[in-house]
């Protein structure tokens, strides 16, 4: 785990590029297995949605994607996703929108916990200042 992580903090982005498709690729063959490598991946790819090299960012962003459908999110990660969703740049507060869409449809038993988190989440995007936040919300 702690070379996949030092893979995605990466400078170059060829290797951000493979090693979120390699995480992306063994996501969907042993599914909740990679539960305990999640706790670890996702905050590094929370961060490299903000990067301004669009290949870095748009393959963090298909990784996490892959990863939310095929894998059980543990709570750190799930509590890091709710803290991308107050950020200052509104593109990481619309992908925020966009994970927690996807762990409501794939995993909805693990945030039925936390739905007065959910909803405090939701409510301020509602009437955000970005248009495509609020169509995210």
């Amino acid at each position: 785990k702690n070379s996949l992580v030092e893979q995605l903090q990466d400078l170059r982005s060829s290797v951000v590029k493979h090693t979120c498709a390699i995480l992306s690729y063994i996501s969907c063959i042993i599914r909740n297995r990679m539960e305990p490598i999640m706790e670890f991946v996702i905050p590094v790819l929370s961060r490299l949605n903000c990067v301004k090299i669009q290949v870095m960012s748009e393959s963090a962003n298909r990784c996490m994607n892959c990863l939310l459908r095929n894998t059980r999110c543990p709570r750190r990660a799930v509590q890091k996703i709710f803290d991308m969703g107050t950020a200052k740049a509104p593109a990481v507060r619309e992908k925020s929108l966009d994970y927690l869409t996807i762990l409501l449809r794939h995993s909805p038993t693990d945030l039925t916990k936390r739905l007065s988190t959910v909803e405090e989440l939701l409510k301020p995007r509602l009437t955000d200042a970005s248009g495509p936040v609020r169509a995210a919300a």
